[in-house]
């Protein structure tokens, strides 16, 4: 409960925020896939990594990939 009233977020919402931004920095790596991206973050399906990177972005990590 601490740390959800101190940053607002709890664990899992604070530990997948940080992967999304993580993420942002290796889709501009033109050598990844988002298939590799999602493993070296350490999520185990790639449909869930893409779902929830939209669901926080509002855009899929291939488009981002693509227009940034």
């Amino acid at each position: 409960r601490l740390f959800k009233k101190e940053l607002g977020l709890s664990p899992i919402e604070y530990k997948n925020e940080l992967r999304i931004k993580k993420a942002e920095e290796l889709l501009f790596d033109p050598e990844c896939t988002v298939g590799e991206i999602s493993s070296i973050l350490g999520f185990e399906n790639a449909c869930y990594f893409s779902r929830l990177f939209k669901k926080k972005r509002g855009i899929s990590p291939a488009d981002y990939k693509k227009n940034f």
